[in-house]
Formats: structure tokens, sequence, C-alpha cells
């Protein structure tokens, strides 16, 4: 008979942290990955009376140790069994630990709790204006970052590094990829396990970055796979070490067989089921990313991989208790229109690289994504070239800087996501450029505003203006023409504008106060109070030499 070990079993937590339930099993399952045959689930009782199930799942503890500047991971103690609950109510708590199968289910413990008032804001989830993101506390939720998908043989000591430096500038958002050259528990290797099972040591990494990211107020947008998985020639290929391949004892005979494959997608399903069970608790979970650039898979079929993201999506679905939102991306910058209008995907990307005009680019797709699919819409990757970081093209980070300020204030649900973190963000210290953006940004309810493009014009043809606005707020950015990572490399940077005038339309009459912030800094210029009449507001603009950005809002009539 299968007996419980209970090791841990706590009576409090916060709202909105952790609360872990750590036991064993005597005997143990042979096979603690397979859920079906050896599922184990604990049911919570909110104070509300809403049932949250949430499955266990077998994990280990590990110690990390930098050894000649490569990251060394050692099992401290043997596997145990945990569940892991994010209480989303105040108050008290009752919970059953049971084992489930199809034939069976057996109570194994029962307990309860007091979950008390935190400091968290909760999960992230899509506002009531369709555009944006919020938390559960109803705080907004502008991502800004960068794309930080692997490091250097330093593994999560490298990661502290990087997300100390964007927490510095008031960073919230970055992107992991699972991928075997950093961190990745499903592939070939030696002291790796079978295909169905996954490595418990890849994992615990991969929650040192986790709480490294929460501790610093990031969140990780966590891209499940990436098409060199599925590629067995360049560009970028890795299918030799797929566990899937049929070279390697898997099933697949060739690489896009992965997302029709019988077997291979019920083996996913039980990764999933894992994946779920493990990180589905974490607030700074941004989103489940199932692929990146899943059309660069060798042999894709577009109408296979919406039916393989329709599958997996009902399944997370089912399996996280919170709701946290699914994407994926795609090489060409459109992407799919089929799986963007998809239900199962709650926000859509771009990918874009190598044009002169990046911020024309960026607010001409974020705009019509977001008209299109009525969803979010973030440039999940942007760079001035993508054959390589281009620091010897754009060593001020210009392009870098307007894919920032262009995807705000042209709707996006936040900031563009530059590539080559490493060998150009990092190298050059350019991070100061998120830290402007991220201070402008803070404090701006975006998603209670309801805003709209902005009706707006300048009285200089070398300057142009992107904005957002309702009847009584506007945000808008102000470029100098020849400002672009292109130009200034071929004629450097161009004349300052002086005295443009700036109209704005559309505004109830009034008064209202325009704040003047450099971009680069980050810090206010000036401010001006001005006076709308007849729904115009014009003010003069100060001098544009690179680009300027200002809030309008009405004094003391809200927004």
């Amino acid at each position: 008979m299968l007996r419980a070990q209970i090791y841990s079993q706590p009576d409090w937590a916060s709202q909105y942290g952790l609360y872990e339930l750590t036991f064993g099993f005597d005997p143990e399952f042979p096979d603690p990955f397979d859920t079906a045959e050896n599922g184990v689930e604990a049911e919570f009782v909110q104070p509300s009376g809403r049932v949250t199930r949430v499955r266990a799942h077998v994990t280990q503890d590990h110690t990390s140790a930098l050894v000649s500047g490569v990251e060394e991971t050692t099992p401290a103690g043997p596997p145990h069994w945990t569940v892991k609950f994010c209480p989303t109510e105040t108050g008290d708590y009752s919970y059953t630990l049971r084992t489930v199968s199809a034939e069976d289910t057996a109570e194994l413990c029962s307990g309860s709790l007091v979950a008390e008032a935190g400091p968290e804001a909760g999960f992230i989830r899509r506002s009531q204006d369709p555009r944006y993101f919020c938390h559960d506390d109803g705080s907004p939720y502008l991502a800004v970052g960068l794309n930080v998908c692997w490091t250097d043989d330093g593994g999560t000591h490298t990661y502290e590094r990087y997300l100390d430096a964007l927490a510095a500038e008031g960073a919230n958002w970055t992107r992991l990829w699972l991928i075997h050259w950093c961190i990745e528990p499903e592939w070939t290797g030696e002291g790796r396990p079978p295909l169905g099972q996954l490595d418990l040591g890849e994992l615990w990494r991969l929650d040192r970055v986790f709480d490294l990211a929460a501790e610093r107020g990031i969140a990780i947008q966590l891209c499940l796979e990436s098409f060199n998985k599925l590629r067995a020639r360049d560009p970028h290929p890795a299918y030799d070490g797929n566990p899937y391949a049929v070279e390697n004892g898997g099933m697949l005979a060739r690489p896009a067989d992965f997302l029709t494959d019988e077997t291979a997608r019920a083996l996913y399903r039980r990764k999933l089921d894992y994946l779920t069970a493990r990180y589905a608790w974490r607030t700074n979970l941004f989103a489940w990313e199932f692929w990146n650039e899943i059309d660069l898979i060798e042999g894709y079929e577009a109408e296979a991989a919406v039916s393989w993201h329709r599958e997996m999506a009902a399944h997370v679905r089912q399996r996280d208790p919170y709701d946290h939102l699914i994407t994926t991306s795609y090489s060409r910058t459109p992407g799919d229109p089929e799986m963007w209008h998809s239900p199962d995907i709650d926000f859509t990307q771009s990918h874009q690289y190598n044009k002169a005009d990046i911020a024309a680019e960026v607010a001409e797709h974020t705009r019509a994504k977001v008209g299109e699919y009525g969803k979010p819409h973030i440039f999940g990757e942007l760079g001035v070239d993508s054959g390589g970081p281009a620091g010897e093209k754009d060593e001020a980070g210009i392009g870098f800087h307007n894919g920032l300020w262009a995807s705000v204030v042209a709707g996006g649900a936040g900031a563009a996501m530059l590539w080559w973190w490493d060998s150009y963000i990092e190298r050059l210290d350019l991070y100061h450029h998120l830290g402007a953006v991220a201070r402008f940004a803070a404090g701006v309810a975006w998603h209670e505003l309801w805003l709209r493009e902005a009706c707006v014009e300048t009285s200089s043809s070398d300057i142009r203006v992107h904005g957002l606005m309702n009847d009584r707020y506007a945000a808008l950015w102000l470029q100098h023409r020849g400002h672009t990572w292109y130009s200034v490399l071929q004629d450097g940077p161009p004349e300052a504008v002086d005295g443009a005038d700036v109209a704005l339309r559309g505004l109830t009459d009034g008064a209202y106060s325009v704040e003047w912030w450099d971009t680069w800094s980050g810090q206010i210029l000036m401010t001006q109070e001005a006076a709308a009449t007849d729904g115009i507001l014009t003010v003069p603009a100060p001098s544009i030499a690179r680009d300027v950005a200002a809030k309008v809002a009405s004094v003391g009539g809200g927004v």
C-alpha cells in the first residue's frame, strides 16, 4: 500500500506568494513523470469557496558553484515530491492531498492554512482594454526589458549579472529560452534522463533564474521550444541532439513530424503536465511562449503548426490553474493570421531585423496587429542587423532607442525587446535606454485610459510624431526624421530643429499641463501650461536634435 511521508506542511502563506507542501512516498513511484499512472494532486478550497487543483511534481534540490568560470551544480539530497500553490485570496484555506489515477483516488493527508495580504500585485493578465496587460490588483503592466535567452558558461550566475543590470534601470521583463546550450531539461547527452523524463538539475537552474528575477521585479517570458531543435540543416541546426529523433531512439523520421506524430504529441503533453505543475504558481511567469520562430522548423507546414498550438494550448489551460498568458512567435514579421486570430493565443508578437528606419517599421506593425487582431502586441525580437550585434554601425544604440519609444506610443503592450543582449547591449552598456522609457511609462494607467492614435501634427516637416490620446490625455514621441541609426551612420547627426509647434486635435477644451521629457536620460525637461480651444491644443516643442517625448494631461479634470 502506498504511503505518503509528509516532510513540511506549513499553516501560513502570503497572498500571491508560495505555499509549499513537501512529501515522499513509500514505496516510490517507478516513473514519477507518468502523471496518467502516478497522478498526485492537492485540492485547495479558497475562502470564497472556489476550488483550485494543483498537481504535485517530483523535484530535487541542488547547489551551484562557479568553477573556473563554469557553473557546476550538485544534488543536495534525494528527490522528493512537492505541491506549489499560490493563494490568490486572503483568509482561511483547507486542502486535501491525494493520488489520482484512472482506476482509483486515495487521500494521503489534509490540512489548512491562512493566507495574509502581502506585497505582490498578482498574476499578469489581459486588461479590460484588450490591447494591454495589468496585474490582478489592477495595477498596470507595460513590459520593458531585453532578451536574455541564454548565457555563457556561467549559467545562472551570469543571469544574476544581467538581471541586476535590468533591475537597475527599472526593467520588468525578460525572455528566456529552454535550449541545450544553456538551460534545457529535455535533451540527449551523458547523464541525461530518457525521453519522457526531465532533468531535475536543469529545472533547479531554471528555478534559480525565476527566483533571481522575482527578487528584482522582473517577469519571464518562458520560451519552451525554438526552431533549432527541429532543424537538421542551416540555419542554426540542433536536431542531431533532439531525443525525439529516431536517430536518438525517438520516433521522428523527420523534424516536422514532431507537430503531427501521436506519440510525440503525447510525450509533449506529459512535459507540459510537469512544467505547469512546477511553474504555474509563479506570478513572475509572464507567459508560456510555445515556440521561437516556428516557421523556421525544417518542413514547416502552417496548418500543422496551428493545430499543434490549439491542442497544446488547450492542455495548458486545463493544467495551469492560474491561466497564464500564451503566445508563440515567427521569423517573418507578419506571422500567420490564422494563428494570431486564434483564441488560443493571448497576444501577438513581431520579430524584425535589418531595417534602416526602425521607428517607422515598429509603429506600422504594432498598429496593424493591434488593429487587426484586437490583442496586445509586443516586439519579441528587434535588431539593426540579424547577422551580428551591429555595434560598429550603431554604438549609441539609436536603433534600440527608437524601437523602444515607437512601440510604446504606437499602442504596444510593451517596449520592443532587442536581441544581442551580450555582445551589444552589455558590451556597450546601453541599458540606460531601458531606464528612460521605463521612467516615462511608470505611473501611467495604460490599460485604463482607452487610448486611440493621436491626431497630431507639427509645423516642421523634419519632425514626425507618434502618439496616443483620449479626450483628456496624450502621450507623444517627437523624432527628428534624420535621427535614425542608418541616417546617422551615413550622414552624421542632423541639425536640431528649433521652434517647431505641435498641434494636438480632439481634446476636451480646458487647461492642460504639458510635460516634456528627455528620452535619452529619462528626465523631465520642462513643464508648460496650455489650453485646448475648439478641441485643439498648440504648444511649442523644445529643440529637437534626436527626439523628445511629452505627456499632456488635463488640469484638474482627470484623464
